[in-house]
């Protein structure tokens, strides 16, 4: 990681930088998230991940070969998402060099944060870890990240609702839990087109809608709402569903689509999860 120089005086390095033959995770952040970025990896590498980082380069310092070579040789690159990171050049070329060399990332999102076209499209195909939405369950967070590096970025889908991989769509939704099933889940949207939710119905015999809860969801009508991508990204609009759609805790309109933005709660009804997007 290369940065500038700054007057605000930096926290103090949690540990020293791993400088062994073992897979590890190459740490990409910005110079300005470092107090938010050193105690969460001093406590992943307090539980047993392999972390390199830079410790502090100092102002002045180019994008090095050292750099590059520490990157050519990681097996993980775990990237910090901030506003700050997401303007950073030299975090910029850390990704597309990575990206370039075929490297598994895992963008951790510290805060909600607008990526531009060209990261977006690099990091479209990775599983991100969301910091801020676990708020008081550090400890689910912590186990994500490290099953995330060492497991090759699986994460549980959630238990109470189905997705039928066979139906033909140019969509893919995924809600996913955050470890907590008292916590919120999360959507992930990827695609183009139309993407319907709803709840499965053994009666109709055929299926309703591209995404199915499971037909004890009661709430939840057969064809409740529907995504859709934009040249702004994604929208959601409910489908005159009997229990409504919720964005934010706002019931939307039915049949008026509502523009969504990254870290919005959505909810159906009252499935009994509010659903974080990720996008």
């Amino acid at each position: 990681m290369i940065f500038s120089k700054k007057n605000k005086a930096q926290p103090e390095l949690p540990f020293s930088a791993y400088a062994g033959t073992e897979p590890y995770a190459f740490v990409s952040y910005a110079h300005a998230d470092s107090d938010v970025v050193y105690p969460i990896i001093g406590e992943l590498h307090d539980r047993g991940a392999l972390i390199w980082y830079d410790e502090g380069i100092g102002a002045g310092t180019v994008w090095s070969q050292s750099i590059a070579d520490r990157i050519l040789n990681c097996s993980k690159f775990m990237l910090f998402l901030t506003p700050d990171a997401a303007r950073s050049h030299h975090v910029r070329q850390e990704i597309n060099f990575a990206n370039s060399k075929n490297k598994p990332i895992l963008p951790v999102y510290l805060k909600p944060t607008k990526l531009d076209s060209g990261i977006e499209m690099t990091l479209s195909v990775f599983q991100g870890v969301f910091h801020y939405a676990y708020k008081n369950d550090e400890e689910s967070f912590y186990r994500q990240v490290l099953d995330a590096l060492t497991d090759g970025f699986i994460l549980e889908d959630a238990e109470d609702t189905m997705l039928d991989e066979n139906f033909a769509h140019d969509f893919l939704l995924r809600l996913d839990t955050y470890g907590d099933k008292t916590l919120p889940m999360v959507i992930h949207l990827t695609g183009t087109g139309k993407f319907t939710v709803g709840r499965f119905d053994v009666s109709v015999g055929v299926q309703q809608s591209s995404f199915e809860f499971t037909k004890e969801t009661k709430n939840i009508s057969r064809r409740h709402a529907v995504f859709e991508r934009t040249e702004d990204g994604y929208t959601v609009m409910d489908l005159e569903s009997k229990a409504g759609t919720w964005v934010n805790g706002i019931k939307l309109p039915p049949n008026t689509p509502q523009q969504l933005n990254q870290g919005d709660q959505v909810s159906f009804g009252n499935a009994g999860a509010n659903y974080i997007y990720e996008g």
